[in-house]
């Protein structure tokens, strides 16, 4: 008497006697979807963070924190020739996330970024921004300000030029220190305090004695001016925030 016919068994295939039980086939999971690709934002989603941006805009201006922010920067900005050739910042986070309160804060500090420069006379192209958690809502929004977004190095391109203003309010220090500060001298720098101190944890497989070298680089010739005052809107957002200015010894402590 002839044998049953061959059974797929997987990618094997072997031979079932009469009088056995047959093997199930073996299921093959199906290739899971593409990701479906995110819906570009609406004209009423921009309008929204620009309504949001331009009234965080005008608590920037006036709130504590703020007034003294921008007063040391026009003062420091004056005794070197009273204008800046570009304003640049890094790390400022996507202000279209879904997270309201992460949202907030992005479109806080750019307030800010905006603000600062402003009083530095940079407009238009010479604003330029860097971070790769923008979305293509934040090129949207960027694109209704005028504002450049460039990809890593350009933003330290910039700041090498000479003559920027370079904010990066919240930036990892490893980040900091290995990818912006080395070689560059803003004319001013927004960003966390007590670099001089280099408080930062190192980034894995990092010389911890480069970082402490590119952060005294940094610092020679170089003023720390604590920004103690509050955003009033949130306390939160800027606190630890410090401006870094050249050589300028008559400031005191905010």
């Amino acid at each position: 008497m002839g044998e049953e016919p061959w059974t797929t068994v997987g990618p094997r295939k072997r031979r079932t006697r009469r009088g056995t039980t047959p093997k199930p086939a073996v299921a093959i999971p199906a290739p899971a979807p593409a990701p479906s690709a995110p819906s570009p934002p609406s004209p009423a989603d921009i309008d929204r963070l620009l309504t949001t941006l331009t009234a965080l805009r005008a608590s920037f201006r006036t709130s504590a924190f703020g007034r003294a922010l921008l007063a040391h920067a026009t003062h420091a900005l004056s005794r070197h020739g009273g204008a800046a050739s570009a304003a640049v910042c890094v790390g400022l986070g996507s202000a279209a996330r879904a997270e309201a309160s992460l949202r907030r804060r992005s479109l806080a500090q750019l307030a800010c970024f905006l603000e600062v420069a402003s009083a530095a006379g940079v407009g238009g192209a010479g604003r330029v921004v860097q971070d790769p958690a923008f979305s293509a809502a934040d090129e949207a929004l960027f694109g209704a300000l005028g504002v450049r977004v460039v990809r890593a190095p350009r933003a330290r391109e910039w700041v090498a030029r000479g003559g920027a203003v370079l904010f990066a309010p919240f930036l990892d220090g490893a980040v900091l220190l290995r990818d912006v500060l080395p070689g560059v001298d803003p004319l001013l720098y927004v960003g966390c305090g007590d670099l001089a101190e280099m408080r930062y944890q190192p980034f894995p497989g990092s010389d911890v004695e480069q970082m402490r070298a590119v952060a005294s680089e940094f610092m020679a010739g170089r003023t720390e001016i604590k920004i103690t005052k509050e955003f009033e809107p949130d306390k939160y957002i800027f606190a630890g925030l410090s401006l870094y200015v050249r050589s300028i010894e008559d400031d005191e402590e905010t």
